[in-house]
C-alpha cells in the first residue's frame, strides 16, 4: 500500500487474512460472495427494470398527449394500466416514512435488499435458508418479468408500430432497453 500527503510517500506491504472468529472454510466463504454479487445483480437488473418501465410509461403519456387517436390512446390506457400494475409489485409506493414499513408490504425490491443484507451481515456461511429464500425471490422475478414481456408484446410494441407509421419517437422496451 502506497499512502502519499503532499510530496511525501510512504509504502508497506501487508497480507490479507481471514477472521479468526470465522468458523467459515475459504469455500464457504467464496460462496458467499458469489451469493452477495449475485443478489447485487439480480437487484440491480430488477431495479434497471422498473426505471426501463417507468420511462415507457412517461413517453406513453407523452404520446398521448400529443396525439388524439383513438388506437393510441386505447393501447396505451391499457399500457400505463400494466405498467401500474406491474410497478406496485415491484416497490411499494405507498411508503412515505420509516413508520410505513409497519403498514404496508414489502414488495420484491424490499426484499431482494433485506435478504442481500441479512446474508451480508451474517457473514459466511450462506445458510439454507437464505439459499432457498434467494431461489424464492430468483422465480418471482423471472414471473414478473414474464408478465411485463405480455405488456410489452401486447401494448407497447402496437405502439411503437403505430409511433413508426407516423415517424414519431418509439417507446422503450423495458429490459431490453429500447
Amino acid at each position: 500500500a502506497r499512502v502519499t500527503l503532499g510530496d511525501n510517500s510512504s509504502e508497506a506491504s501487508f497480507s490479507v487474512v481471514k477472521d479468526p472468529r470465522s468458523f467459515a472454510s475459504d469455500t464457504e466463504i467464496e460462496n458467499w460472495v458469489k451469493t452477495l454479487a449475485d443478489m447485487k445483480a439480480l437487484l440491480t437488473e430488477a431495479l434497471q427494470t422498473l426505471n426501463e418501465a417507468r420511462q415507457a410509461r412517461t413517453q406513453i403519456q407523452y404520446l398521448m398527449s400529443k396525439h388524439d387517436n383513438e388506437q393510441l390512446h386505447s393501447l396505451g390506457k391499457q399500457a400505463i394500466k400494466g405498467i401500474n400494475g406491474w410497478e406496485e409489485k415491484i416497490t411499494q409506493l405507498k411508503h412515505e416514512t420509516y413508520e410505513d414499513e409497519d403498514a404496508w408490504a414489502t414488495m420484491l425490491d424490499g426484499q431482494l435488499r433485506f435478504l442481500m443484507d441479512t446474508i451480508d451481515r451474517s457473514g459466511a456461511p450462506v445458510t439454507e435458508g437464505m439459499r432457498s429464500r434467494q431461489v424464492d425471490l430468483t422465480e418471482a422475478w423471472s414471473q414478473l418479468q414474464d408478465e411485463l414481456q405480455v405488456i410489452t408484446d401486447s401494448y407497447i410494441n402496437p405502439i411503437n408500430s403505430w409511433a413508426n407509421e407516423r415517424r414519431e419517437p418509439h417507446v422503450v422496451r423495458p429490459a431490453e432497453g429500447g
